[in-house]
């Protein structure tokens, strides 16, 4: 009785150790996920912080385009706004790499990937991709329609000068580099005309700056969306199984109400049918007694 007793004791021992196991194995569960959003949380408030700065570059643009008097250090600001977004991209780009690396790669090690944590982990890294791409093509248009409202700036003063270009022309002359092409053939010989052939100038070299954020914002964009193509397939087909589960768990709760509902009508006819069966019998037993009595 005695060593009966140990074993049990034993035994409960063991079930509580495994208890605790299974306990450590959810909080760590929870721990990693937890790590995972808190990850990506503060990926989205980076991304909050370059679409503020977005708004506040163009802000400064319109000002700068609007007032042509501005000292060079209202530019000197936009030029700092410009490099610190452009540098908060690059970081930021990096981190979103990594994190599509960390879902793919648990996606590809796990046997089954449409299991709750990793459908948590791919379904906000795709939002979070969605508004990378979102604001990196916003910086990119209004980085365009700066560069083009200072095309217009560029051809009013050359047409102050007498020199009437058309659009393509201008972009023409400007992707040559050189801005003696615009000024060329004016007569500099009054204060008027050397500060139209300065203002030209220096037009000239901020579209050219503009020119290289383009490019610089345009190759964050398509290193970003070569990674979002790479996930697209597997996105397509991850959301479709989500949802072939969903309808394929609706349905299953319809038939299962079905089910019930056919069973209570079985055993409502099962009791119908033994009560006819019961009265029958009692028919019979007493026309049988009522003929033996005859």
């Amino acid at each position: 009785m005695s060593q009966a007793r140990d074993r049990l004791k034993e035994f409960k021992k063991k079930a509580v150790i495994d208890t605790n196991d299974l306990t450590i194995d959810v909080e760590n569960g929870s721990d990693e996920i937890n790590f995972f959003l808190t990850r990506i949380r503060n990926q989205k408030n980076e991304l909050d912080q370059i679409q503020q700065s977005i708004l506040h570059i163009k802000k400064m643009q319109t000002k700068i385009l609007s007032n042509p008097a501005l000292d060079n250090k209202t530019k000197d600001e936009l030029e700092n706004l410009m490099r610190e977004a452009k540098k908060l991209f690059n970081n930021i780009r990096k981190e979103i790499k990594e994190t599509t690396k960390i879902v793919t790669d648990e996606e590809k090690s796990t046997n089954d990937k449409y299991i709750a944590s990793v459908r948590i982990k791919r379904t906000q890294l795709n939002a979070l991709l969605r508004q990378f791409t979102e604001i990196t093509n916003e910086f990119y248009t209004s980085e365009s329609d700066y560069k083009d409202r200072y095309k217009q700036k560029l051809n009013d003063q050359l047409a102050i000068t007498g020199k009437n270009l058309r659009p393509e022309e201008i972009d023409q002359l400007i992707d040559k580099g050189e801005a003696s092409i615009f000024t060329e053939g004016i007569i500099a010989n009054t204060k008027g005309a050397i500060e139209s052939v300065k203002e030209i100038e220096n037009t000239h070299a901020e579209i050219l700056k503009i020119a290289k954020n383009l490019e610089q914002i345009h190759e964050m964009f398509q290193d970003m969306n070569n990674l979002i193509v790479e996930q697209g397939i597997e996105v397509d087909n991850i959301e479709h199984n989500i949802i072939v589960t969903q309808d394929y768990v609706e349905k299953a709760n319809v038939d299962i109400e079905k089910a019930v509902t056919s069973k209570g009508k079985t055993r409502k006819n099962k009791c119908i049918l033994l009560v006819i069966g019961i009265v029958i019998l009692v028919i019979i037993i007493i026309s049988v007694s009522v003929s033996f009595a005859t």
